[in-house]
């Protein structure tokens, strides 16, 4: 009877072609991009029907929606995870949350903008955050400063960062003309390193330790320890 096709061996050239053309086949493809199949580590900051906010090689911020218990409404649910840790950490919740905005990456840290639509005197509506995603320990490192509105966030791997920021009294209304460069370095209570009008938001920048912005068309700078 005629043997099946199927059990035939391979002869030594054979078998080394088919090794060869794995070999090239694995040197053209190269291994599989983070995210795409997360090993078992990952899969917790690669949950499934999630969009990413923002990401780094050793962080991944991402947004998730959650259904209320009447199934007729969704809210979105922002967390943080540190890759090597494999476990995603949620951000600050204030009441009626709007949204974060900006999201800065350094290290195992995030930072970010908290808004909220309550206008009530027990909330804090506007908050600068600062979370630790290896323990997902949260500081609010504003302090008692009133925030309106963040329009530039830097962030330090050290956990030290700055921020520029509009501000507003108990009655609402704004209570200093123009922006406030402010810096809250690791562990301390946030400094407000200038002010006015003539603060130029977008311009706060970091280079190493050393932070920059503009007042007056001129640059200026100090240190971020």
């Amino acid at each position: 009877m005629t043997s099946s096709p199927r059990r035939r061996f391979p002869t030594a050239a054979a078998g080394f072609g088919l090794v060869g053309t794995v070999v090239v086949a694995l040197a053209l493809t190269g291994p599989a991009p983070v995210g795409a199949h997360p090993s078992k580590r990952h899969r917790s900051c690669y949950p499934p029907h999630t969009k990413t906010l923002a990401a780094s090689a050793r962080t991944r911020i991402f947004e998730s929606r959650r259904r209320f218990s009447s199934g007729s409404r969704t809210q979105h649910v922002t967390y943080g995870c540190l890759l090597s840790r494999g476990r995603a950490f949620k951000f600050d919740e204030p009441d009626f949350p709007t949204g974060y905005d900006p999201i800065v990456l350094a290290g195992r840290y995030v930072a970010y903008g908290a808004y909220s639509d309550c206008a009530a005197s027990f909330c804090d509506p506007h908050s600068v955050v600062l979370q630790d995603l290896k323990n997902g320990k949260m500081t609010f490192v504003d302090g008692r400063l009133p925030v309106a509105s963040v329009t530039d966030l830097v962030l330090r791997s050290n956990g030290s960062l700055a921020w520029i920021q509009t501000s507003f009294g108990e009655d609402g209304g704004f209570i200093h003309p123009g922006y406030q460069v402010v810096k809250a370095e690791r562990g301390q209570p946030p400094v407000v390193l200038d002010s006015g009008s003539d603060v130029a938001h977008g311009s706060l920048a970091l280079a190493g330790a050393t932070l920059y912005w503009t007042k007056a068309g001129k640059p200026v700078s100090t240190v971020l320890g």
